[in-house]
């Protein structure tokens, strides 16, 4: 495995090992660990998308007040910061994170060990993100570095065979054409807002809300817009269980992809991208006193010119504080 693919892992395993978790009743600060894997093979398939993995550690705090207004907002935090333990409506909050993961693509047909010019390409991301966020009210901003590369060094092949292997799977045979190595990195801005939060059939609560995203950088960059709803039970947050459903979709202008072509000129690896690529995801999340349990399925529009229909994957995620 490449050095510092390790080195990555071997950061985060320390941190989470020397982690001190929230302790019970109401606190100014906490932190918190979540698995997060992705995979198309709920929807029978072994293409584009194929799978990711991410492990995230984070440290979230409340703030003092810089100005009076900030006690009177009414809504409550937006959902990355309210379901966080022994929060408080009305407070503002920060969130570090660290986080690192890898995601693998590969074309329809696994068994062909051509070059397929109208297919996606095989291509591995593997990255690390470091973040920081700020709730208020009714608001959440953040601002994210992510860095990572693409090709042989992002280990994907290895870990795609090996996993094919494990499982009694036929092994992907095309693997030598993905996108070459190029170590890449992006900036991320996001704003959430809540819109509306109303507590409905008696314990029940709706919240909507709109989200922006830009993605500017060498692997990604793109404008989503997007929005949410979720209809929950119980105070999130909370030591109580509790249980919510929700959606999400939003649609994406993409300037660049370059999990979809080679950065060199020489190769011709590479498909051409779409330029709008609509996501609709739709799940529930449990919450347990001291974890979390997230299951959805998320359906992508055409990413690239020459595909053939959207694809669905499902993604579970779990966290625990």
């Amino acid at each position: 495995m490449n050095a510092l693919i390790k080195r990555c892992w071997i950061a985060l395993a320390l941190l989470a090992a020397t982690a001190t978790f929230a302790q019970e009743g109401e606190s100014d600060e906490g932190q918190f660990l979540s698995f997060t894997l992705e995979n198309d093979a709920p929807n029978g398939t072994d293409r584009y998308y194929s799978s990711g993995i991410e492990v995230t550690w984070s440290k979230w705090q409340r703030l003092l007040p810089a100005l009076p207004f900030e006690l009177s907002f009414p809504a409550p935090p937006p959902p990355a910061i309210r379901d966080l333990p022994n929060f408080h409506a009305g407070q503002s909050y920060s969130l570090r994170s660290i986080a690192v993961g890898q995601q693998i693509y590969t074309p329809a047909d696994l068994s062909n060990p051509d070059y397929l010019p109208s297919d996606r390409p095989y291509a591995g991301w593997s990255y690390l993100q470091l973040s920081l966020a700020r709730a208020w009210g009714h608001q959440r901003q953040s601002v994210a570095i992510e860095v990572g590369t693409f090709g042989p060094n992002s280990q994907a092949d290895e870990a795609q065979r090996s996993f094919h292997k494990l499982i009694g799977s036929a092994v992907p045979q095309g693997w030598e054409h993905q996108v070459k190595n190029h170590v890449s990195a992006d900036l991320i801005l996001t704003r959430d807002d809540r819109l509306l939060s109303q507590r409905i059939l008696g314990d029940y609560r709706l919240n909507l809300s709109s989200s922006q995203k830009l993605r500017l950088g060498s692997a990604n960059s793109k404008l989503e817009l997007g929005f949410a709803t979720d209809f929950a039970k119980g105070t999130p947050g909370s030591d109580r269980r509790s249980i919510r459903y929700f959606s999400r979709g939003s649609i994406s202008l993409v300037g660049r992809d370059r999990s979809l072509s080679n950065p060199y000129r020489e190769s011709s690896t590479g498909v051409a991208k779409a330029s709008l690529v609509p996501r609709l995801e739709a799940g529930f999340e449990y919450q347990l006193p001291k974890a979390k349990l997230s299951f959805s399925i998320v359906r992508l529009g055409k990413q690239f010119a020459s595909q053939e229909g959207d694809h669905s994957f499902a993604s579970i995620s779990y966290s625990l504080w």
